[in-house]
């Protein structure tokens, strides 16, 4: 697995750089367009930036994680 904070190349299944400590990403990450973190890949916002991820979580609000909702409150959707 590619560290990549330092460049070294660690074992398969390494959770952690050999060299500098870093926690290493799995080949299945996507990379923000936005800042260039390594982010897991399905995330649906960027670990360090915090911008939705382009493909996924377009239905997120601003507040990270929660959806947004339309709500009418009006009676004239109601059928009264």
């Amino acid at each position: 697995m590619h560290c990549i904070n330092c460049g070294r190349e660690n074992s398969e299944g390494s959770t952690y750089c050999a060299q500098c400590g870093q926690t290493l990403v799995a080949e299945t990450s996507s990379e923000c367009p936005h800042c260039g973190h390594q982010n897991p890949k399905f995330a649906p916002r960027c670990g360090n930036c915090d911008r939705v991820l382009d493909g996924v979580g377009s239905n997120l609000g601003p507040s990270r994680g929660l959806p947004r909702f339309v709500t009418d409150l009006s009676t004239e959707n109601l059928g009264a």
